[in-house]
């Protein structure tokens, strides 16, 4: 069972992952591209 779902690897996106995890929820992120950075 996933705690948090995020979408997009931007700045902000990591930083929506990182501080759940820290907490210990689980997390699913999803990303479109090949890399992190968003639409910059």
């Amino acid at each position: 069972m996933i705690d948090t779902a995020v979408v997009g690897a931007e700045f902000a996106g990591m930083s929506m992952v990182h501080e759940p995890r820290s907490c210990g929820f689980t997390v699913q992120g999803f990303e479109s591209g090949d890399d992190v950075g968003g639409t910059w």
